[in-house]
C-alpha cells in the first residue's frame, strides 16, 4: 500500500515552472522597456543622456557586465599576505 509522501504517490503536482520557462511578468516587463527605449530615440537617445550625466549611465551600464569570468590559470599562483 503506496503511503502519504512515498515515491508511488507523487505526481508532478507543486513542481513549479520548468527549468528555463520564462516568467510572463519578467517578459511583458522587458518587452515594454523595449518599446520604451525606441519610442524615447533608441541608441541615440542613450548616447545622449550618457555624455549628460555619464557618472550614472557608467554606474548603470556596471551592473551589466557579467559577474562571472571564465578562463584558465597557468603557472604558480603567488599569495601575499600583509598585516599592518
Amino acid at each position: 500500500m503506496a503511503g502519504r509522501g512515498r515515491p508511488e504517490n507523487l505526481t508532478n503536482a507543486g513542481k513549479g515552472r520548468p527549468k528555463g520557462a520564462k516568467n510572463k511578468a519578467t517578459v511583458s516587463m522587458k518587452q515594454a522597456f523595449a518599446e520604451a527605449f525606441d519610442e524615447l530615440g533608441g541608441a541615440e537617445a542613450l548616447a545622449k543622456w550618457a555624455k549628460e550625466d555619464p557618472k550614472t549611465f557608467y554606474q548603470l551600464a556596471s551592473k551589466l557586465i557579467p559577474v562571472q569570468l571564465q578562463g584558465e590559470v597557468s603557472g604558480a599562483l603567488e599569495i601575499i599576505h600583509r598585516s599592518e
